[in-house]
């Protein structure tokens, strides 16, 4: 339970979080692919009691607390991601000269598993992103701008869209992401994870984002 530290690099680009729900474990797929990457990085994990977002924040705090300071880029990188070679850093290129508005940078991504299904890459739309999320809380921010929204989104009624929910705060706080369409990851699908939560309990998840977030956004 905790802080664990995976990794951990003289000067490093990129902190890499994996939050960890009770008794899960990081594939052994997920760490190879890891690998495949050129970036400095250090690699933590948290587990907690909390439901993801929560043990992502828990994650930073102790990160900070440790080593006083985050590198310049935070990666978000669950247990059961295998990452496309090179994922991070072509992230990270994609990222590392945008303007100050950009806070972060996503990637199309495919299930395999339980469910098979591609996301393809989608360009960043506000539009879009009101209506239904469409891209994954796998993605890479600039550290800098989690500082200034104070951290992750981590709301108990939200459950599995506290992702889509995190994206619409950042751009009510002025920050929108950029789509790096060469980068690539395949998530690991099971019953338990599809089945997590009810069709209710999704429909009050849902509606609390719509009254919550993206009501008052000016288009």
């Amino acid at each position: 339970m905790g802080l664990n530290i995976i990794q951990k690099v003289k000067n490093p680009v990129v902190l890499i979080i994996t939050p960890l729900l009770t008794g899960h474990v990081i594939l052994k797929e997920c760490k190879k692919s890891i690998k495949r990457n050129d970036i400095d990085f250090d690699w933590v994990s948290y587990e907690g009691n909390g439901e993801t977002p929560d043990n992502l924040q828990l994650a930073i705090d102790g990160y900070k607390d440790k080593y006083k300071v985050l590198p310049p880029y935070t990666f978000v990188l669950a247990c059961d991601i295998i990452c496309g070679r090179h994922m991070i850093d072509r992230l990270y290129n994609t990222l590392k000269s945008t303007p100050a508005n950009i806070g972060f940078s996503y990637c199309p991504f495919e299930f395999k598993g339980h469910v098979n299904m591609k996301v393809p890459p989608i360009k960043y739309d506000i539009n879009k992103l009101i209506v239904r999320n469409y891209i994954s809380g796998v993605c890479l921010y600039k550290s800098s701008v989690l500082d200034k929204v104070n951290g992750f989104t981590a709301e108990k009624y939200l459950h599995r869209l506290n992702d889509w929910a995190m994206f619409l705060r950042l751009y009510r706080e002025g920050y929108s992401g950029v789509l790096c369409k060469d980068a690539y990851f395949v998530a690991i699908s099971s019953e338990h994870d599809i089945s997590a939560g009810s069709d209710e309990e999704y429909a009050m998840s849902y509606k609390y984002v719509v009254d919550m977030y993206v009501r008052g956004i000016a288009l």
